[in-house]
């Protein structure tokens, strides 16, 4: 599971997106002019360096226009096309786009880092809360799958992914509440 770091830090960030680019009429992309935000999600799970995903979203029509893998070291970033995700037909040109930004922006470089850290560093506090009870953990899991879900929901351009998405969900978060009871009742 991927969240964005507004969603899981939302107290440390003005904007939900790390970036947002302008685009004039004639810029060498060949896309829409207008604003681009890119919102950066990380992984929730014990993979010691997970990638960073992004998602781009032309703001004029609030569509997602593409979701990119970022390698991400100190010198440079590596922009993938995420073969996972579903992809506007743009998409290879926000790639461009997004691949450029990185190469000019040493700072969202870094900032990505230090919150890529940040998160692996969230994570395994939460883990290594062994001695926390079960039931104080429950919510802060059944509020990010929420989260998570309702953001998978909010981008699907099918509403049949949607119905799906959300009865994912209602089954990950009653099968939580049936082991969470049968754990503190047994």
């Amino acid at each position: 599971m991927r969240l964005s770091y507004s969603s899981l830090f939302p107290d440390k960030v003005k904007h939900a997106w790390c970036k947002r680019k302008r685009l004039a009429t004639d810029n060498p992309y060949g896309l829409a002019a207008g604003d681009y935000c890119i919102y950066d999600l990380y992984a929730l799970s014990g993979i010691a360096n997970p990638d960073i995903y992004l998602t781009v979203e032309y703001r004029k029509d609030q569509s997602q226009s593409a979701t990119l893998r970022c390698l991400l070291s100190p010198q440079k970033a590596e922009i993938i096309l995420s073969a996972e995700h579903l992809q506007s037909p743009v998409a290879p040109q926000v790639r461009e786009m997004v691949s450029d930004i990185f190469k000019e922006d040493s700072a969202l470089r870094k900032l990505l880092q230090e919150r890529k850290r940040e998160v692996q560093i969230a994570c395994e506090n939460l883990r290594v809360a062994q001695d926390v009870p079960q039931t104080q953990l429950l919510p802060e899991l059944a509020i990010r799958r929420l989260a998570s879900t309702l953001e998978q929901v909010m981008q699907a351009s099918n509403p049949e992914d949607a119905e799906s998405n959300l009865d994912a969900l209602l089954g990950d978060l009653r099968q939580s509440l049936l082991e969470n009871f049968s754990q503190s009742h047994g």
